[in-house]
């Protein structure tokens, strides 16, 4: 029988993922504060970083670093491991979303320009002065991006299995691994 992965699992695990992940991702954000230009050539990189993280760990081991310490992995509804396909699907409405704010973001930065007012700026007033110059249409995504994360949440909470959006789009669940508690 297998025992599903708890809501607390889950949220640590993706809490540990980012722990791996922030010295990436300070490193672009440092980096990107040099110019706009360079900003714009991390963009893609950056967003791939998460996406690409998750899909590798996630098809080739069935568990990301965070899953591992918690003691929970990916698995089919049969119980069988996961392959490169349900890794990309579990991922798939991520890795949209993210692109659609790297779009964003470059717009943003196009519009800002390369005449030295991004440079030397914190990452806070670099934020602030991308929101002010980002298109029009990109706030929705971000309230797509919020209502995506809540709806998934909420969908684990009250589902028997513990499954998420991604893991019905994906025919996964997370399960906890044998001897873990």
């Amino acid at each position: 029988m297998m025992r599903y992965g708890t809501f607390l699992q889950r949220v640590a695990a993706y809490l540990i993922d980012l722990l791996v992940l922030l010295p990436a991702i300070v490193a672009v954000e440092w980096i990107s504060g040099s110019s706009t230009a360079v900003a714009m050539s991390l963009l893609l990189p950056a967003a791939l970083l998460w996406i690409g993280y998750a899909t590798y760990f996630h098809a080739r081991f069935g568990q990301t670093v965070g899953k591992r310490v918690m003691g929970i992995r990916v698995v089919r509804l049969d119980g069988n491991v996961i392959g490169w396909r349900e890794a990309w699907l579990r991922s798939a409405v991520d890795a949209l979303l993210y692109m659609i704010q790297v779009v964003a973001s470059w717009v943003a930065l196009s519009r800002i320009g390369d005449d030295g007012a991004y440079e030397g700026l914190g990452w806070q007033q670099r934020d602030t002065l991308l929101s002010q110059h980002a298109p029009a249409w990109s706030s929705w995504i971000d309230g797509v991006y919020f209502a995506w994360l809540c709806v998934a949440v909420v969908v684990m909470l009250f589902h028997r299995e513990r499954r998420s959006l991604h893991d019905f789009i994906a025919g996964t669940v997370v399960v906890q691994e044998p001897g873990s508690e």
